[in-house]
């Protein structure tokens, strides 16, 4: 089998299958180094003749870890296959992004369709012991022909277009654009790449859902997605967005707040709000707005507005005593405040109505001396 391996991460959920999203269900980047406890962990390359591969000597002690392993098969067309995985206490298997596998069991199998060209295979092994191994075939359940279906060896892996980000390593530092002066420092990062939104985020009403191409989907009423890690000002929040709605009452906007109350924000009737709020449009009218707790403080009728079907770049930065939003390269919000509210480190999004897609989601923080 040709693989390529990461880890091992902590099992912070203590779960057999855990609920954790590392690095590599962020960013499946082939050519990425994670951070871990462990220390900078990079993928590394495994050709073997044998079907189990003995994880314990790859990435380290097993005990209540977790381990990525990544496969490509070359199809020459369409044809259904049977997956068969074991090893770990818990594993979970995704063919094409799509979860056809995830067990507790020592042996599992399903049936899987790989698509023409290139289908990657990705194996989330998790262990509660020392010792741990993971193994994987994958048996065509029609007949094939010499070349129908082949594996990528490990050497070329990082070449497939699902395994690399076109982008490169992800920028930091003063040389960001329109940086604020500031030395900005990655905290977290998601291309939407795994389709699941992953444990850094509370989901609070609506749905939100990482969708087969990639993005982050959101629909249903008053849907606010809450990032769990506490955040400091200053701090940079940047992302793609496209507003879906066929209407221009829309409101796509990110908050900053005290703890737990990121949630508590009602904008019509009787308001209620704490923190921060800059928003990409506003309800029917054409404007965008800067909320401070429960009131407006700006309303800028000056363009650019969201535009339904249109990817938009946004970045929000609250660098005291100033909050800011910049929309395609453009400033679209500012506002000052002297007396800059207290106790706030927490990031959210907040959306109405959708559907709306997410992508490309940047967090950094300022540097401290």
């Amino acid at each position: 089998m040709e693989w390529c391996v990461v880890g091992p991460f902590p099992n912070e959920s203590g779960l057999p299958l855990d609920t954790t999203t590392h690095g590599p269900a962020q960013r499946l980047d082939l050519g990425a180094t994670y951070d871990s406890p462990a220390g900078p962990l990079k993928w590394k390359q495994v050709s073997s003749k044998d079907l189990t591969l003995n994880l314990k000597e790859l990435l380290g002690d097993g005990k209540m870890q977790v381990g990525y392993g990544v496969t490509v098969l070359r199809a020459a067309r369409a044809m259904p296959v049977e997956v068969t995985v074991w090893g770990p206490q818990g594993v979970s298997v995704y063919v094409n992004r799509r979860m056809v596998i995830e067990s507790t069991r020592r042996w599992r199998t399903q049936a899987a369709m790989l698509e023409p060209g290139d289908n990657v295979l990705v194996c989330v092994a998790c262990s509660a012991g020392s010792d741990w191994s993971l193994g994987l075939q994958v048996e065509p359940l029609e007949e094939v022909g010499p070349g129908d279906l082949t594996q990528v060896p490990a050497a070329e892996m990082p070449a497939v277009r699902a395994l690399r980000s076109a982008d490169g390593p992800t920028p930091e530092g003063k040389g960001l654009p329109l940086a604020a002066g500031q030395d900005w420092r990655l905290v977290y990062q998601n291309n939407f790449d795994w389709p699941r939104v992953g444990s850094m985020w509370e989901q609070d009403r609506g749905t939100w859902t990482v969708e087969d191409e990639g993005f982050l989907r959101v629909n249903g009423y008053w849907p606010i997605l809450v990032f769990r890690k506490p955040t400091l000002p200053p701090v940079r929040v940047e992302y793609d967005l496209r507003p879906m709605q066929s209407n221009e009452r829309r409101v796509m906007a990110v908050g900053l707040s005290p703890a737990g109350k990121a949630t508590q924000r009602w904008l019509w009737g009787t308001t209620a709000g704490f923190g921060y709020f800059l928003t990409f449009g506003w309800h029917d009218t054409k404007t965008n707005q800067v909320w401070r707790e429960e009131k407006p403080v700006v309303v800028s009728e000056k363009a650019p507005y969201p535009e339904t079907g249109k990817w938009h770049h946004v970045i929000v930065q609250f660098v005291p005593p100033k909050a800011q939003m910049y929309v395609d390269g453009e400033l679209a919000l500012e506002y000052s405040d002297p007396e800059w509210l207290p106790d706030l480190d927490t990031i959210s999004f907040f959306d109405w109505p959708g559907p709306t897609d997410l992508d490309n989601i940047r967090i950094y923080s300022a540097a401290r001396e």
